[in-house]
């Protein structure tokens, strides 16, 4: 299997198999409600600075966004959106009010070398309300 590298927002390069990359899952306080977040690859999630949360990446085809939802108790739908460069990209999906499990998205984006790769979530429901994910992945071609 050929690996790539991807640099990771704590300056080190990270060896990720060439059809998946996994994240780990949010640490023990979970995203709440009401806010845009954004995965973050290194253990966490970074609640409106998405430029904690890109990676750098080489050359490859994004074809899907894979997730664990362990608790929701968000009482309106969820979005995940792959972005690009800061901006959203066609692969998105909708995480509904309560929904839990596993959750896949599908789609095509290509990548070049050196573009900059992150997963928004905009939550739903209010600042009381919230959601745990327990890691995931994305799929990648290259």
């Amino acid at each position: 299997m050929t690996q790539k590298y991807l640099d990771s927002p704590l300056k080190y390069p990270i060896l990720v198999p060439a059809k998946t990359y996994q994240f780990p899952a949010f640490p023990a306080v979970a995203p709440v409600g009401n806010q845009t977040t954004y995965i973050a690859y290194h253990g966490g999630y970074s609640a409106g600075f998405e430029s904690s949360a890109q990676l750098r990446t080489s050359s490859c085809t994004v074809t899907g966004i894979s997730i664990n939802v362990t608790g929701n108790t968000l009482n309106s739908a969820s979005t995940i959106t792959l972005r690009k460069n800061g901006a959203a990209t066609s692969l998105t999906g909708t995480i509904n009010a309560g929904q839990t499990g596993q959750l896949n998205f599908t789609g095509s984006v290509d990548f070049a070398d050196g573009d900059l790769l992150s997963v928004e979530m905009v939550l739903g429901g209010t600042a009381g309300q919230g959601i745990s994910i327990r890691g995931g992945s994305i799929m990648v071609n290259i």
